[in-house]
């Protein structure tokens, strides 16, 4: 009796290990494509672009490689895909025919030529004054009677407030309506009208 007891429970162990090994493949839904880019020995491949396009159904996915050329772009769906590599200071480099499969990566690797390293760039621009104020956290917007006359709102003091930035409609006490700025309670704002409260 214990003899039979023993083989299920060894049966069972087994079934339930060889099941268990294919939970992971069956969960799976997506692939990947993973590479690198292949360069002249010691040139970096710095803002190199790595786009995937799946053209029965449209999908898109775009990755950035790394320094030294290896890319992964993960979540791909399975089908057959098309891979660019747009490199600054190269023509792209195409690639086609790419079979993408169920819980596996597809090794592309895509030779890269004619990449420039530049020595230096230098911009130039005229100061410009900021309009934020990076010294103060108030929350503040000016609005003339001209820009007030152009704008399509309620003429009154709440439709108005709520064009500042951060500013939502709220409930004040008793029931009436109010305005919160920035995540604050009604109670805690203040609105001024040609400087008065």
């Amino acid at each position: 009796m214990n003899t039979n007891r023993l083989k299920r429970a060894a049966l069972c162990v087994a079934l339930g290990a060889c099941l268990g090994t294919l939970a992971p493949v069956a969960m799976a839904q997506d692939g990947a494509v993973v590479g690198k880019l292949l360069t002249d020995p010691g040139q970096r491949l710095d803002n190199a672009t790595v786009t995937v396009r799946n053209p029965s159904t449209g999908f898109v996915r775009s990755v950035r490689a790394e320094a030294n050329g290896s890319y992964r772009i993960p979540l791909l769906p399975v089908g057959t895909y098309e891979l660019e590599v747009a490199v600054a200071g190269g023509a792209p480099t195409r690639v086609g025919q790419i079979n993408v499969g169920l819980g596996s990566a597809t090794t592309v690797n895509v030779p890269v030529s004619g990449v420039s390293t530049l020595g230096a760039v230098e911009v130039r621009a005229p100061q410009v004054v900021s309009m934020v104020d990076v010294k103060s956290t108030e929350s503040a917007t000016n609005i003339t009677r001209e820009e007030l006359s152009r704008l399509p709102v309620d003429r009154d003091i709440t439709a108005v407030a709520l064009l500042a930035p951060g500013a939502v409609k709220g409930k004040g006490s008793l029931g009436g309506q109010g305005i919160s700025f920035g995540g604050s309670s009604v109670a805690e704002n203040t609105v001024y009208i040609n400087g008065l409260n």
